[in-house]
């Protein structure tokens, strides 16, 4: 095989020149058409589509008595930092769709160390201790479609000086 000037000796070949950018234009934009009808239908093909409102409508968190984030229904990820003596965690964790399953878990970073479903739409929950350290509060909403959504709320206490 005779490999003509220019062109790598080794690994991938590389086609150069106008007559293959032309060529690769053109197949570009045939290759598009031909999509365009697939990608325009309102229905995927692979699987049902999951719809439904997994988002939470009200998501406190009030560290002995004290809210602690500014919740926004589009807003995944939270930290709160925590005193160095923190009481009582109270959290309510209302879903949007009244329908949907809440469930929240409370990590230590590796494993689950307390966690619950709460009752259709959500509701109220109380954390009596978090681990020293970081900690992490996962949130996560199920629509009745089978949508899935998650908030997560990272706890943190200050290093001690000593």
């Amino acid at each position: 095989m005779v490999i003509p000037p220019g062109f790598p000796r080794r690994g991938v070949t590389m086609l150069r020149g106008t007559r293959y950018r032309t060529t690769w234009k053109a197949f570009g934009l045939a290759f598009a058409i031909a999509l365009a009808p697939g990608l325009l239908q309102t229905e995927g093909s692979c699987g049902p589509l999951e719809v439904g409102e997994a988002r939470l409508e009200i998501l406190n968190v009030a560290v002995d008595g004290q809210d602690t984030i500014a919740f926004e229904p589009d807003e995944y990820v939270y930290e709160v930092m925590l005193p160095e003596e923190t009481g009582m965690i109270l959290a309510r964790a209302v879903a949007m769709d009244p329908e949907a399953t809440v469930h929240y878990s409370l990590s230590d970073g590796c494993e689950e160390i307390m966690g619950e479903t709460l009752p259709a739409g959500g509701g109220l929950f109380v954390i009596e201790s978090v681990p020293e350290g970081h900690s992490l509060m996962t949130i996560r909403v199920r629509a009745p479609e089978g949508k899935l959504g998650s908030y997560t709320v990272f706890f943190a206490q200050p290093e001690q000086c000593q």
